[in-house]
């Protein structure tokens, strides 16, 4: 029986789908086994809230499989807040959104809900196939967003499911926030990458995470079903762009036994039961009807966090401010295009501006945008102080026509909005004296409609004193990236959060960027080990390729190894032994598309002559030639640049261990490739860290 544990928890209960249950007279005891549990457990278990996945029914057109699921979910009414959502099979036809969801509305639409205390609301004209509701728990108060399968829109938009759910986040901007969706996190690995939705009215989950989670640092779990392509279960931890932890979960048991056992998530919140942070969420697999747990690593885990850490900052007193042009007041950006196929043209009145390497196409004429937000540093009310410590920095534009996106350098000299590709002689280069050498951000591919863009790293050298001239975005490939500008409707927009209290007289956080050709830096070594190719050194290939079948319809698999040396010192562009790293990124440039890698780091040494052959049969995440557990797994990684998370390694490698690098090994047979050290776009290891020194002044 659930419960034995004799710690103090609270628990939310996730109901995965239950769309064969009620798809069958058979199977309806498995969902009734599920409410009940819930019932007769409220108080054991102290379970404070209840959310069902999506997939209610099997045939949404199905009358009778809505009376079965609505019994069985009516044992819940009155006794625990619940939520509920549409997932693909809860519309009249799978799998099209087109279709109607009428039996979902006439049996869980907002009438259902409307006259609870807990229930919030329901998105603009859907009847509740989205939905909010607050509860409360251990102290805190809670959002929770139910959002149906694939929804569509974007964060700007308030009239769509995702524009709406934004509008939420912003009325209780201080409240911890669960997301519950159908389809996000796939459980073989990665956030989907394409819909399925036939009419083309969605979002994939990569969309929603770039669009609501990643921005909004009060969500840190979000929880879906859907996948049962394994076993049914994954869970990742992702960085948001506040540098904080989202914890991502899927389950959906459909295809085992019993069209699922009754198997529910059982997430415990255990205050103060934490090792790395304050407080612990353990996830447990339960079914009642088996009495059961199941106890493997996808099944039972934890996460350990610090609530009071996370969530009271913000309601101590941090404050958010944004800059646009003709909002409050504000009339202070200037941007324009710099195009070498007309090089005396001044854009500053269009009201978009292009980015690209082919303009117009078929050519080598290059275009380029200037932006920048002037007034923005000051004492005046509307502007942030200098000396500020900043938590973020976004931008955002409306992308008017997709493409390959930009990369954004900080400038260095001054321009206004009349310069053209002349008078600028030859637009911008990022040579360290017109911008920076290194590039501030990369977006990668661009959909159409809102992109947002951390810029915390140039707003807060701004800030600390270094000159405004905004940034520069220059072409990533010859596909074109249109955005809007300050003449548009909608003008790009900078929004700052900081805590205007905080002490910032100790921020001494220092950066080293290491990159093969830049700066001098020239000790980068990278190669592949080829299952397929044992006797064969790649050290001088400009790619490498990660997969578990190369070549395809093979069990042949292909390694990446990568190491930059001399990254430990006391010498410029060092990293100081015992320093604490506050954030380490190695970005890498993608060319092929594919199911990513796991990243181990290296505990035995290796050259770039090395082969498959040579180190035995490839690297073994074993414990002696790697580490057993992986630094981090990418997922599913679209082409272009592709940051990756090795904080821990390089912490480990300050704190004394050997720096033996990363092993990259595949995560699946459709396979990743991305450029070496060789090439014109290499590996970057990007390294935030403070000093011995710096600790001890603070």
């Amino acid at each position: 029986m659930a419960g034995q544990d004799q710690e103090t928890y609270w628990t939310v209960v996730a109901i995965p789908d239950t769309q064969f249950y009620a798809a069958s007279t058979d199977l309806a005891s498995y969902a009734t086994d599920q409410t009940d549990w819930i019932v007769d457990n409220l108080d054991s278990e102290s379970i404070q809230f209840v959310t069902h996945e999506g997939d209610l029914v099997d045939d949404g057109g199905s009358e009778q499989e809505w009376d079965r699921i609505d019994a069985t979910m009516s044992t819940l009414d009155g006794a625990v807040p619940y939520s509920v959502l549409p997932g693909n099979h809860d519309w009249a036809v799978t799998n099209d959104k087109s279709s109607s969801t009428a039996n979902y509305t006439e049996y869980f639409g907002q009438s259902r809900f409307e006259d609870r205390s807990w229930y919030g609301g329901a998105g603009p004209g859907d009847d509740g196939r989205n939905s909010y509701q607050l509860f409360s728990a251990g102290g805190y108060d809670f959002l929770h967003l139910a959002l149906e399968w694939e929804p569509a829109g974007t964060a700007s938009e308030p009239s769509t499911p995702l524009g709406w759910a934004q509008s939420i986040i912003d009325e209780y901007p201080d409240r911890p926030t669960i997301v519950t969706t159908h389809s996000y996190l796939r459980d073989d690995g990665g956030r989907t990458s394409s819909v399925q939705d036939r009419s083309d009215d969605a979002n994939t989950g990569e969309a929603v995470w770039q669009e609501l989670i990643e921005p909004n640092p009060q969500i840190f779990m979000v929880l879906n079903g859907h996948w049962h392509e394994t076993d049914g279960e994954n869970h990742q931890v992702s960085t948001n762009r506040a540098d904080l932890p989202v914890y991502e979960i899927v389950a959906d048991y459909q295809d085992r036994a019993n069209g699922g056992n009754g198997w529910v998530r059982l997430l415990q919140f255990v205050p103060g039961g934490g090792r790395e942070a304050a407080d612990r969420i353990r996830v447990r697999s339960y079914s009642p009807s088996l009495d059961e747990y199941e106890t493997d690593s996808d099944s039972e885990f934890t996460f350990d966090l610090d609530f009071d850490s996370r969530f009271s900052s913000r309601e101590d007193g941090s404050e958010q401010i944004s800059f646009q042009q003709g909002s409050d007041g504000y009339s202070g950006t200037v941007d324009t295009t710099l195009a070498e196929a007309e090089p005396n043209q001044s854009f500053n009145t269009a009201g978009g501006v292009t980015v690209d390497t082919q303009e117009p196409h078929s050519t080598d004429n290059r275009t380029q945008a200037l932006l920048r937000f002037n007034d923005i540093i000051g004492n005046d009310d509307g502007q942030v102080s200098p000396g500020t410590t900043i938590e973020s920095a976004t931008l955002t534009v409306e992308t008017t026509d997709e493409g390959d996106g930009g990369v954004g350098h900080r400038m260095l000299t001054d321009w206004n909005g009349e310069d053209t590709w002349v008078s600028l002689d030859g637009g911008i280069e990022p040579d360290g004296n017109e911008a920076t050498t290194d590039p501030e951000f990369e977006t990668g591919e661009i959909s159409t409609g809102t992109t947002s863009i951390d810029v915390t790293q140039s707003v807060q050298q701004w800030i600390n004193g270094e000159p405004n001239y905004g940034w520069a975005v220059l072409p990533l490939g010859d596909n074109g990236w249109d955005f809007a500008t300050s003449n548009s409707d909608t003008p790009p927009k900078l929004t700052i959060s900081y805590d205007p209290d905080a002490d910032n007289s100790s921020d001494q956080s220092e950066r080293i960027s290491l990159q093969q050709g830049s700066d001098g830096y020239s000790a980068t070594v990278d190669t592949n080990l080829r299952e397929n190719e044992p006797e064969q050194s790649f050290s001088t290939a400009e790619s490498v390729t990660i997969d578990t079948q190369d070549p395809h319809s093979t069990n042949n698999e292909a390694q990446a190894l990568i190491r930059f040396d001399n990254l430990i010192g006391d010498g410029g562009q060092q990293l100081p032994p015992d320093a604490i790293v506050e954030d380490a990124t190695l970005t890498v440039e993608t060319i092929n598309d594919g199911d990513g890698g796991a990243v181990h780091r290296i505990l035995t040494d290796w050259s770039g002559e090395d082969t498959w052959t040579s180190l035995d049969g490839g690297i073994q995440a074993d414990g002696n030639e790697a580490t057993t557990d992986p630094e981090f797994e990418t997922g599913e990684v679209p082409e272009g640049s592709t940051s990756i998370d090795v904080t821990r390694s390089v912490q480990q490698w300050a704190d004394g261990a050997q720096n033996d690098g990363w092993a990259v090994l595949p995560l699946g047979d459709d396979g990743w490739d991305f450029m070496t050290s060789n090439s014109d776009t290499p590996p970057q290891l990007t390294v935030s860290y403070v000093s011995e020194k710096q600790q001890s002044e603070q």
